[in-house]
């Protein structure tokens, strides 16, 4: 078995910690990134607008700090004030395969920067620190996964079924969860169907006891208010629980909702795939 030696490693100073601008850090490349840390004095995770994660000129995870905080206490992770977490390794799988899916392979050549926008900062007495940090392992030399994590917004135009075609299938792309937000926590029912046949369906009562009761021996998750999560790999199965977007004609969410025109943020959490699993001597 191979040594995983998660090192942590502080970032570069970050450039532009500024009000009501775009911060960044230079991620230096070679190592394979487990985690990156914001460590800071900003409590309110309203005024960290939006962090970003750029790889070779392309946002590759996108999320909010208040989107940061939910999914730190969804997972039943540590979660302390000022401090944002981005995550990569699925630390909380339950094989060594299943804890490095997620990983960032850096290769020499790579550019890679992490953005922070930040909101009106003025109110924060003595001004605002912004400290990066990194857990890493060693340089490798391919990248098998890239992990993303990006937002949509859907609108729940009818009060009942609202149907949702997964536009972006691939076999290389593997759903990890999908966290469905809404304001008014009007989402009762999630259905999944796969060329017509239904592969996922459950009332969001039943769901969020599926997803404490199988939590309790894979990592504890906990649903968060306003929330439906579809988590295929609640059981710590991070590779082997990836759920495929590969179909033959049509993959589509079905939400039931109690009211009409909610506007529906989900929160995506992906891998991709970009390189064969191994490499044939």
């Amino acid at each position: 078995m191979g040594a995983f030696r998660p090192l942590p490693r502080d970032l570069n100073p970050i450039i532009g910690l500024v009000s009501n601008q775009r911060g960044h850090f230079t991620v230096v490349p070679g190592a394979t990134y487990q985690e990156l840390q914001l460590v800071t004095n900003i409590t309110n995770s309203a005024l960290i607008e939006k962090v970003e994660l750029e790889l070779n000129g392309e946002i590759i995870i996108s999320l909010t700090g208040a989107e940061m905080k939910m999914l730190e206490v969804y997972k039943g992770q540590n979660a302390e004030a000022g401090r944002y977490i981005l995550p990569l390794a699925k630390l909380e799988a339950k094989t060594p395969q299943g804890v490095q899916s997620g990983e960032l392979v850096t290769l020499p050549s790579d550019n890679i920067t992490l953005y922070v926008t930040f909101g009106d900062l003025t109110a924060i007495v003595g001004g605002a620190t912004c400290k990066g940090r990194a857990l890493v392992t060693g340089a490798k030399n391919r990248r098998v996964f890239i992990p993303r994590i990006y937002s949509q917004n859907f609108d729940a135009n009818a009060s009942g079924n609202n149907d949702l075609p997964w536009a972006n299938r691939s076999p290389q792309k593997n759903i990890n969860r999908v966290h469905f937000y809404s304001p008014n926590d009007v989402i009762k029912r999630l259905e999944i169907f796969r060329d017509g046949k239904v592969v996922f369906e459950a009332d969001k009562l039943d769901n969020d006891f599926d997803l404490k009761h199988v939590g309790a021996r894979a990592y504890k998750c906990v649903p968060q208010a306003n929330y439906y999560h579809f988590d295929p790999t609640a059981h710590g199965m991070a590779v082997e629980g990836l759920f495929p977007t590969v179909a033959r004609q049509e993959l589509k969410f079905r939400l039931n909702t109690t009211a009409a025109g909610e506007s529906i943020k989900m929160l995506v959490e992906e891998l991709h795939q970009v390189a064969p699993l191994s490499v044939a001597a």
